[in-house]
């Protein structure tokens, strides 16, 4: 029996292979074939269960996995890392602040779909995990991802969504830096009727940003879509059941979102949020769009986002290449208004983005050179375009959020992306304090206030 007969019996049993393609792998490469040239062999395959023939049979996921487990004599948990019930795991999509986005092939519906797996075993987790399953399955809307099915397999929970091809927007900026200003304006359109429609259901998204929208062609063009409705808070329990709503109705003081798009009354706690809120983020989302990469506040810690977010105005687009209309401007300012009461509604919104659309070629642009202000009609000239806002110190009389302990080899994990922090008492502001922008000179100027505090004492004793 050759040594790699196992892995192929193994690959035949997940329905990675059919077992005429693993004897015509076998005959074609003979007895001595080592690893990596049955599985050279296997890629140039088609899989049996595409429609299409330029599927390949082995993708680099599953090839890295067989790699690890055969270097590791563990081949028997290949079926544990790709096969889960009726799926076979065929790709990593990405990673969420609560779950793991997997590609896989529905052997039951013979369909491709995407499959959100929990990530940690927590019962906060857990909750907002079931959670977020049953508000999807609330939703029908061709701007927001199909929720499937929900299944329980191997004591963890898998949330299965309707599978979209496409970059999420935030690889699609990474990709082509600042996008034109049309389609940026299209995108930010599909995003608009999607909130409509979960704003009529009572339903905040609470994580609007561009990680979480992905763009898919289509024959009229390209179009977006809504994702991970993980943090998504229900505000009518009536229309859910109550186990939908418990997590969203006892978070309490917690802030619940992505640092550089959570709106300013966001960062007062989860209560506090409206449907407002999800405007804010968009407008951070489009923002970072047109300049090719760059939210509107850039900090380097979570008391200086709190307090930009909060407290200082938001900055204007810069003149930039392709040119922006004047009046595209003047609507992010809308967006981005610290009063909720101020931003528009997603139907006001999509009316006048559409008005803009219209204006095309015809639409007041910002020159090179020029900033704009919303107020004055004609643009201000000026020597050089303003730069994006540096967030300043926060204030001494705010009230600064604690970090919820975290294990010590991951201490700043808060800080790079969706986290929940609670907000409370003196003992909040001495770790902000320590933790914030200027970490030495805090430290240096409270020892040499101890040191006063002790000369003085001596001096005093003495005398």
């Amino acid at each position: 029996m050759h040594p790699l007969d196992p892995l192929g019996e193994l690959l035949v049993r997940i329905q990675l292979l059919r077992e005429e393609q693993w004897q015509q792998t076998r005959q074609n490469l003979g007895a001595d074939a080592d690893l990596d040239a049955v599985l050279g062999r296997i890629g140039q395959l088609s899989a049996w269960w595409a429609c299409r023939g330029s599927t390949p049979a082995l993708t680099d996921y599953q090839r890295k996995w067989i790699k690890r487990l055969f270097g590791q004599n563990r081949i028997s948990r290949l079926k544990k890392a790709l096969r889960w019930d009726n799926y076979l795991i065929l790709d990593e999509l990405g990673e969420g602040g609560m779950g793991v986005v997997f590609k896989a092939w529905d052997f039951s519906e013979g369909r491709l779909v995407a499959i959100k797996r929990i990530k940690g075993g927590s019962a906060e987790t857990y909750r907002r995990f079931r959670r977020e399953a049953r508000i999807q399955k609330h939703l029908s809307h061709p701007r927001i991802a199909r929720f499937l099915k929900l299944v329980r397999y191997n004591g963890t929970t898998l949330l299965v969504l309707e599978y979209i091809k496409g970059k999420t927007l935030s690889q699609e900026v990474k990709a082509r830096g600042p996008i034109p200003w049309q389609e940026a304006v299209r995108w930010t359109m599909d995003v608009l009727r999607a909130l409509e429609y979960v704003h009529r259901r009572k339903i905040i998204h609470r994580d609007l940003k561009p990680s979480n929208i992905i763009l898919q062609k289509q024959p009229t063009g390209v179009s977006a879509k809504l994702l991970d409705l993980g943090l998504a808070k229900c505000l009518d329990p009536s229309s859910m059941t109550p186990a939908t709503t418990k997590d969203a109705l006892t978070v309490g003081d917690a802030l619940l979102g992505t640092f550089e798009y959570m709106a300013p009354e966001q960062w007062r706690g989860a209560e506090e949020v409206l449907p407002a809120s999800d405007i804010y983020s968009l407008g951070c989302t489009l923002f970072f769009a047109l300049t090719g990469g760059r939210p509107p506040f850039v900090a380097n810690s979570l008391v200086a986002y709190c307090n930009a977010h909060t407290n200082t105005p938001p900055p204007r687009l810069p003149a930039s290449q392709p040119p922006v209309p004047e009046s595209l401007n003047s609507l992010l300012q809308q967006m981005l208004s610290k009063n909720p009461a101020k931003r528009r509604s997603p139907a006001e919104l999509l009316k006048q983005f559409g008005s803009l659309l219209r204006m095309g070629s015809d639409a007041r642009v910002i020159p090179e050179g020029a900033s704009f202000d919303p107020v004055c009609s004609p643009p201000v000239r000026c020597r050089q375009s303003p730069p994006l806002h540096q967030t300043p110190e926060p204030k001494r009389q705010m009230s600064f959020p604690a970090i919820l302990p975290v294990p010590a080899d991951d201490r700043f994990a808060p800080f790079a992306r969706s986290s929940v922090v609670k907000v409370s008492g003196p003992r909040a502001f001495w770790r902000a304090f320590l933790l914030s922008h200027g970490l030495f000179s805090r430290v240096f100027l409270l020892l040499l206030v101890v040191l006063v505090i002790v000369g003085v004492l001596v001096l005093f004793f003495h005398s």
